[in-house]
């Protein structure tokens, strides 16, 4: 297993139980000062998937910067359309170029799987400097019911009630998080209804992928050499998880029975899964992927399921879907699971064929 993935399977994997959870937490801190300028930096923003390109400068996105201390740690609070990012973090190619980088995450969200809300209001996201900064920061902010979590989170965040709480775990690695982290923070903030774990964790997944050059960054859901490289070390080594499992899976069950491997394997399946929905099967899926999104965000997933299901003969469980349930695939692309099931197969075995992995390094479909 690669050092780099690793890191993201601390990050990503082991902060989940607090991701999934829906209190709502304590205050953000003490902000205060006057607005001052930000350095400018422009950031050309190209969605590979949904053919959206723009540019965005962060001093144009950037509507105040303001002074921002916890406890002895200082730093700023960086306001723009849609996120506060209170950081700490002194590299600049982290602190000066987040804010534009969020805000094009941000249109990613929307805009890559299908015309989606934008937030009701700006999601706040904490970067520090450091894992004591960010641990003393989560606990006086969460207190007792995040201390498993920050125990367990050796390099880089999580997500709870909207809120982001990230450290810097190296440039590249802590742009990746924050994308993955902001998907988490936008639906649990602007969707009436939570998605399944697989699709949440899947979707998490694909907005991780960019590449930048010089300052222009563009977003590709393939743009993943992590996931894709550990995609193909399962599927060569038959780890691969069928696709009843990978639905009725979490990463946090894997985590916690100890199998790091499982749970990296977990989320290139995840990843794979939604490039299947959004293109496999000559695009069969592809409606259905979109109208689910929609419905969880309008409130309308669970009537819609429950109707299908009804529709298919199929009793929907008395207490009600577990997140980790296979019922919502089933509801919206078909009951024949094994059919699908055979599909991703089959579409899993194209996609890490020899060759491909060039045009996942650019970006591109390997299909």
């Amino acid at each position: 297993m690669s050092t780099r993935a690793r890191r993201l399977i601390a990050a990503l994997a082991v902060g989940s139980p607090l991701l999934l959870a829906g209190c709502q937490s304590g205050g953000s801190g003490d902000s205060t000062g006057q607005s001052s300028s930000s350095p400018a930096l422009s950031v050309t923003t190209t969605s590979a998937d949904a053919g959206v390109a723009r540019t965005i400068e962060s001093g144009g996105v950037i509507r105040s910067v303001q002074p921002w201390s916890f406890g002895s740690s200082t730093g700023q609070a960086v306001t723009t359309d849609r996120f506060v990012i209170y950081i700490t973090e002194r590299d600049p190619l982290i602190a000066q170029r987040l804010p534009g980088f969020m805000e094009a995450a941000a249109d990613h969200y929307t805009r890559a799987l299908g015309d989606l809300p934008q937030p009701p209001d700006r999601l706040e996201m904490f970067v520090m400097s450091g894992r004591q900064e960010w641990r003393r920061l989560v606990l006086s902010m969460l207190g007792s019911k995040a201390q498993a979590a920050v125990n367990a989170i050796t390099r880089g965040g999580m997500t709870y009630a909207g809120r982001a709480y990230l450290f810097d775990i190296g440039s590249t690695d802590t742009m990746s998080l924050a994308s993955h982290e902001g998907w988490h923070q936008y639906t649990q903030r602007t969707f009436a209804e939570p998605l399944p774990v697989w699709l949440e964790e899947g979707i998490a997944s694909y907005m991780e992928g960019h590449r930048w050059s010089g300052y222009s960054v563009t977003f590709a859901g393939w743009a993943n050499i992590e996931r894709f490289d550990q995609l193909r070390r399962a599927a060569a080594n038959r780890q691969l998880l069928s696709l009843p499992d990978l639905l009725n899976s979490s990463p946090n069950q894997l985590v916690e029975h100890g199998n790091g491997t499982e749970a990296l394997t977990y989320y290139a399946q995840v990843w794979s899964l939604v490039h299947f929905l959004r293109e496999g099967a000559d695009g069969r899926y592809r409606e259905g992927l979109e109208r689910l999104l929609r419905d969880a965000a309008t409130g309308h997933l669970s009537r819609t399921v429950a109707a299908e299901l009804s529709a298919q003969g199929v009793r929907p469980p008395a207490g009600g879907l577990s997140r980790n349930s296979g019922l919502v695939f089933q509801a919206y692309f078909g009951a024949d699971l094994g059919k699908a099931a055979a599909e991703y197969r089959a579409f899993v075995t194209s996609v890490v064929q020899t060759g491909s992995r060039q045009n996942v390094v650019q970006g591109l479909s390997p299909l």
